[in-house]
C-alpha cells in the first residue's frame, strides 16, 4: 500500500472552508427560490445558521481557531493622535486686530519684545503679507532706565 503524506493545517483549513462555501451557496440558491416568511424560507435560514455553527466547531476542534476566542484574546484600546505637519495656528481678521492692539499696548515691556521676535519667525511661514520694516519700527524701544525700574 503506497504511503500517503500527512495533510498540514492549511491544507485541512482550505478543505473545510471550500466544503463551507459550497454548501453555503447550495443553500443561499435554495432561498432564492422561495418567499420570505414561508416554512421553506425559515428552514433554508435555519440551515444556515446550523452550518455556520457547525463550521466554527470543526474548526476549533481541529485548533485551527480557538474554541473561546473571549480567553484567547485581549483587550487594548490603543488611542493615536495625528497632528497635521501644517498646522500652524492661522488668525482671523479680528483675532489679528486684537493681536495688533496688544501687541501696540505692550511693545514696551521686555518680555513682550522677546516673544516679538518668534512670533515673527512663525508668521514668515505663513502663506500671505509677510511682515516689512515699517511694522517692525511701529514698535518704540523703551529706554534702558525704565527696564531697570521694572519690578
Amino acid at each position: 500500500m503506497p504511503r500517503t503524506r500527512e495533510r498540514t493545517a492549511t491544507e485541512i483549513s482550505k478543505e473545510i472552508d471550500r466544503s463551507h462555501r459550497s454548501a453555503r451557496k447550495l443553500i443561499q440558491k435554495g432561498m432564492k427560490e422561495t418567499k420570505p416568511g414561508t416554512a421553506a424560507f425559515l428552514n433554508h435560514v435555519r440551515a444556515l445558521a446550523d452550518l455556520d455553527q457547525k463550521y466554527r466547531t470543526e474548526r476549533a476542534e481541529r485548533n485551527l481557531d480557538a474554541q473561546d476566542l473571549g480567553t484567547a484574546t485581549k483587550i487594548r484600546y490603543d488611542f493615536r493622535a495625528v497632528i497635521p505637519e501644517d498646522s500652524v495656528e492661522r488668525r482671523n481678521a479680528g483675532e489679528q486686530l486684537w493681536m495688533d492692539k496688544m501687541d501696540a499696548e505692550f511693545a514696551m515691556l521686555p518680555a513682550a519684545r522677546e516673544i516679538d521676535h518668534h512670533r515673527t519667525d512663525l508668521e514668515s511661514e505663513l502663506p500671505g503679507e509677510q511682515p516689512t520694516a515699517e511694522d517692525e519700527s511701529e514698535y518704540e524701544e523703551a529706554p534702558e532706565e525704565d527696564l531697570q525700574s521694572w519690578p
